[in-house]
């Protein structure tokens, strides 16, 4: 989830420079480019930092590659509990990562998108792997499963967080469609599953039909579950 910002200064700057090579190992173009942003509470204290140092090397075939390191900087006024048993104590934290992103060609009716980040996190370390594998047939159907995996190491306790996610796209015609949303969360061992049938029209207006239900996950499903069902 996310936690709203309150009273807060806030730098931000992106430097980016495109250059295309006439003939170099088949490459279209290469992007270097540096983000920088930072938030202070208006005391001073530093929440957060972050400088990003990056370049793309997108290929003529539709392959991309990212090689980057991050520079981080969290600001925990609190200590605060990040998982069950484990706690983030009060302070500081100045960390650096390396960050590699590839994917193949996005226009094919199979792509693969994976992004790595291994480094610092708070007063440990963390590796997380993202991953997307995506179908489309056509213009009528497309899919995504996506991964999304963290393997934290902290002297205050160790954990992994597992986020397993399905999402189908089947377009009826341009204006009705049917969606669908599978997402299992180790965390807090439960799945959830929203389906919805579409029928806009114009300035996002029109008729929506959704169907939610959550259900605990032990080995078995358990009779317990959460259902919703909202037509607007």
């Amino acid at each position: 989830g996310y936690v709203k910002r309150l009273g807060y200064k806030k730098v931000l700057f992106r430097i980016l420079n495109r250059t295309r090579p006439k003939d170099l190992f088949g490459l279209l173009e290469i992007r270097p480019h540096i983000t920088y942003y930072s938030y202070w509470k208006l005391d001073g204290f530093q929440e957060t930092g972050y400088l990003h140092i990056d370049s793309h090397w997108e290929f003529r075939n539709g392959f991309r590659i990212d090689t980057g390191i991050n520079f981080r900087t969290e600001g925990v006024s609190e200590a605060f509990e990040i998982v069950e048993g484990t706690i983030v104590p009060k302070g500081t934290f100045n960390n650096k990562e390396i960050h590699i992103r590839t994917n193949t060609n996005l226009t094919k009716p199979l792509s693969v998108t994976m992004t790595n980040t291994i480094g610092g996190f708070f007063s440990g370390n963390r590796r997380n792997t993202n991953t997307t594998l995506r179908f489309r047939f056509g213009d009528r159907f497309t899919s995504d499963l996506i991964s999304r995996y963290n393997d934290v190491d902290l002297p205050e306790g160790q954990f992994v967080t597992h986020l397993i996610r399905s999402r189908l796209t089947y377009a009826i015609s341009p204006s009705v469609y049917i969606q669908s949303l599978l997402q299992y969360n180790n965390q807090s061992d439960q799945w959830s599953m929203n389906w919805r049938f579409i029928w806009q029209q114009s300035a996002a207006t029109g008729l929506y039909i959704v169907y939610n239900q959550t259900q605990d996950y032990d080995g078995i499903p358990i009779a317990s579950s959460t259902k919703s069902f909202v037509v607007k």
